[in-house]
């Protein structure tokens, strides 16, 4: 029933601000202490249930070498960029993806060993690369396809990348790693079953290779076994309002050419792309105008469509998201980052991925339906893992939810959680 209890003045400007929520009689929320569940609200902007929790931090102490300055997950571990240049990774460790020396798990954060200068990070399935001030790339953990680069079994610690001095950005996939270069050009190597190298053939390189029929590149990202990358269009001002291309693996559409055939040539498939996302057999692209589109596997909703059909070929568009940020792919399920600050999941909840608070699953959450509950602070960036996601707020803290099997999530546990914990960093 609607609330009769009667109001202190203290709460009267809260209760003012929430009146058509408290009017519709649905919401179980007492004046005097607010607790509603998340859902979906076009334009929810602030939110007066999180009045008092936001941590206190001082703006001068944002930017100092020892605050994260961005994040980037792998399968089952997370890594974060320092503003000092150092690498902090926990999780999963059983390949040295850590790279801290060792092949043990670790909850909570350690520093990567050696690295001071790093501009730029990317975690793969078993293995983590940075780009250096210097502009070369060193890798760390696995080297089962070549994927690090160098001539080495695999490597606990990083190790440079061969033939490569003029990076700008790197992304690693399940077997393989992509650096764009100075002069926007693509070059990527390890694995190349399906043709994610891009070079036109299928066989495995430690060495870098080019990818061919691209120009103009200024953002790339890979996934287990697809690439895609943003070339500038000329019809834009300022060309970011990019051409997307994509090659690799395409069992499920992820390439988003219309077809469910592999190619080892970089397709062209749609423009007015701002970011992009390849997530395990799908892929997300954030577009102009503060859309997104979503396109392959859908087993688990997770392109968004409120359906779970097996797969779309093409990029369509996710229904009910605010204004995007950016978008994310994990294995079954997609995250988005709102440009009010808030963050939404949908697709598969089995880990509490969806950050919901529940492990529920159903047609809520084949859509963008949910916001991510208890992220107390504007989320500045977001990113997903197999089956865990974390958030950057813009106190420079970080929070993660869904599966922590290898300590993911970095609070010290090992317990998955469906709702973000703090990382202890």
């Amino acid at each position: 029933m609607c609330p009769t209890r009667p109001l202190s003045d203290a709460h009267a400007a809260r209760i003012v601000s929430l009146a058509i929520a408290l009017l519709l009689c649905g919401q179980e929320a007492i004046a005097q202490d607010i607790d509603l569940e998340p859902q979906f609200d076009p334009d929810p902007g602030h939110d007066p249930q999180f009045e008092g929790q936001f941590p206190e931090f001082d703006p001068d102490d944002l930017f100092t070498d020892d605050v994260v300055r961005a994040l980037e997950l792998g399968t089952d571990h997370s890594c974060a960029l320092l503003f000092g240049g150092q690498i902090k990774c926990w999780g999963d460790n059983s390949r040295g993806q850590l790279g801290n020396g060792s092949t043990a798990s670790r909850s909570r954060p350690v520093e990567v060993s050696g690295i001071s200068s790093a501009i730029d990070l990317s975690a793969g399935y078993h293995h983590t690369c940075a780009v250096l001030e210097t502009g070369l790339v060193q890798c760390w953990g696995s080297n089962q396809y070549g994927q690090l680069g160098a001539d080495v079994e695999h490597a606990l610690e990083p190790v440079t990348v061969s033939g490569i001095e003029d990076a700008v950005s790197v992304t690693a996939g399940e077997g393989h790693t992509c650096a764009l270069i100075r002069g926007e050009e693509v070059r990527c190597w390890g694995r190349n079953q399906y043709g994610q190298l891009g070079d036109g053939t299928n066989t495995d390189s430690r060495e870098p290779r080019t990818v061919v029929d691209l120009q103009g590149i200024y953002a790339i990202h890979t996934s287990w076994n697809h690439t895609c990358a943003i070339a500038r269009n000329s019809d834009s001002p300022g060309g970011y309002n990019g051409i997307l291309h994509c090659w690799g693996r395409n069992n499920t559409g992820q390439v988003g050419d219309g077809l469910t055939v592999d190619t080892s040539v970089p397709h062209a498939i749609t423009n007015a792309v701002l970011s992009v996302s390849a997530g395990y057999s799908h892929t997300c692209a954030a577009v102009a105008g503060g859309s997104a589109m979503c396109w392959g596997w859908n087993s688990s909703g997770q392109l968004g469509l409120g359906s779970s059909d097996s797969t779309a070929p093409r990029p369509v568009l996710v229904p009910g998201l605010g204004q995007v940020e950016g978008i994310h792919g994990g294995r079954f399920h997609t995250c988005a980052n709102l440009r009010n600050g808030f963050a939404q999941c949908w697709g598969s909840n089995l880990y509490g991925e969806l950050g919901t608070s529940t492990y529920r699953s159903g047609p809520t959450t084949r859509i963008p339906y949910f916001y991510v509950f208890g992220l107390y602070g504007t989320v500045e960036h977001l990113n997903t893992g197999l089956n865990h996601a974390c958030a950057l707020l813009s106190d420079r803290s970080v929070m993660c939810w869904g599966n922590n099997s290898d300590g993911q999530l970095g609070d010290g546990t090992t317990v998955r959680s469906p709702k973000p914990v703090t990382v202890l960093f």
